[in-house]
């Protein structure tokens, strides 16, 4: 029976044989993978959420920080349980912004 701490160990272990394999994938099409600008983000249900606690990550020579709340990743923005309401809310501000404004 795997305990708490073999299993975070576990975890961490493929994590950081995942962010090589990315980090070689990268260097090799001659692409660059910039550190300051990395995030993650923990997504599941609240249950889910309330039982993990991630204080940061190493991606190459920088320790990276959960994101708090929602990111935008390409074009939407994503939060923990992946609900999209902060992406519907900025998408509805957007566009209230823009039909008034075009009004005045």
């Amino acid at each position: 029976m795997l305990t708490k701490r073999s299993l975070n160990l576990m975890r961490f272990r493929r994590w950081r044989s995942a962010s090589k394999a990315i980090r070689s994938w990268m260097i090799k099409d001659k692409l660059i993978l910039n550190d300051s600008k990395t995030f993650f983000i923990i997504i599941g249900t609240r249950q889910q959420l309330a039982k993990v606690s991630v204080d940061c990550l190493s991606a190459g020579d920088t320790s990276i920080t959960p994101a708090v709340g929602a990111v935008k990743n390409l074009r939407p923005w994503i939060d923990e349980t992946m609900s999209m309401m902060t992406h519907i809310n900025k998408i509805c501000k957007a566009a209230s912004f823009h039909l008034y404004s075009d009004i005045a």
